[in-house]
């Protein structure tokens, strides 16, 4: 909740576009703190890849935001800190919950996730007397009650899967995966609203494209590394079984003797 509650915070000092820049950035984070956290190590080429990505998805979101980014300072350090909350979450989810010898499933998780933010959003609301205003516009206007459960549903459902892109792909792969939701959602407003092309859309996609491959291509181990490796657990195997094999001997001699 705190990396939404601060984004939130942040654009009463920011614009869209400020936000896009900056919620685009948020790969880069989630790679550093999964260094700290997971004790998962990137090469030099990774995080360049890393920040090519975000300049591609920066640049092709922005095509549909209008005017330049807006900078303030109290603005910027919310929006930093929820990106530090959005990374710092996602690494500890993988390894508190799924890196562990019992590792929970997504269900378990979500269970005590929905619970816990049920109860802290219902102190919050009627402290803040917020829920009481809610449920008059409800009863007001019943129509919103069937969009919000819709709502609801659905956040559950994507919670549900960003959980296991966590658990069997690691939060950075999550991360490049929920940041790529933006330029879908552009891709498809192509497909449903036609509009001009923008050298901004064609810019963004092409270094959207060159990093994502070479992530790709880092992220795999040399086949020569994999097949040393298989090698070498089978000679180690293979000795294991000779010094068994010796031993055996050697009681067969003394039982004799």
């Amino acid at each position: 909740m705190g990396g939404a509650y601060f984004t939130n915070w942040a654009l009463n000092y920011l614009n869209y576009t400020t936000r896009i820049v900056f919620k685009s950035c948020r790969v880069i984070p989630v790679m550093a703190f999964r260094s700290l956290v997971v004790g998962q190590r990137y090469t030099a080429l990774q995080y360049g890849a890393g920040g090519l990505l975000v300049v591609g998805i920066t640049l092709f979101t922005m095509g549909d935001a209008e005017g330049a980014p807006n900078f303030s300072g109290i603005g910027v350090a919310l929006i930093a800190i929820a990106l530090v909350c959005d990374a710092l979450t996602a690494n500890l989810e993988e390894r508190q919950f799924f890196r562990i010898r019992t590792p929970a499933t997504h269900a378990e998780v979500m269970v005590y996730l929905s619970t816990f933010a049920a109860a802290e959003a219902f102190v919050v609301l009627c402290g803040s007397g917020e829920l009481w205003r809610a449920w008059a516009h409800s009863q007001a206007h019943p129509e919103t009650v069937p969009t919000i459960c819709a709502f609801s549903v659905l956040g559950y459902v994507t919670v549900c899967l960003v959980l296991l892109l966590i658990k069997n792909f690691g939060a950075t792969n999550t991360e490049i995966v929920k940041s790529m939701r933006k330029v879908c959602q552009v891709i498809l407003s192509f497909m449903v609203f036609p509009k001009p092309m923008s050298w901004k859309y064609l810019a963004g996609g092409a270094l959207v494209a060159i990093a994502l491959y070479t992530l790709q291509r880092t992220g795999k181990k040399p086949p020569g590394v994999a097949k040393q490796g298989s090698e070498g657990s089978e000679k180690e195997k293979g000795l294991g079984k000779d010094k068994e094999v010796d031993r055996e001997k050697d009681d067969d001699k003394l039982s004799s003797g």
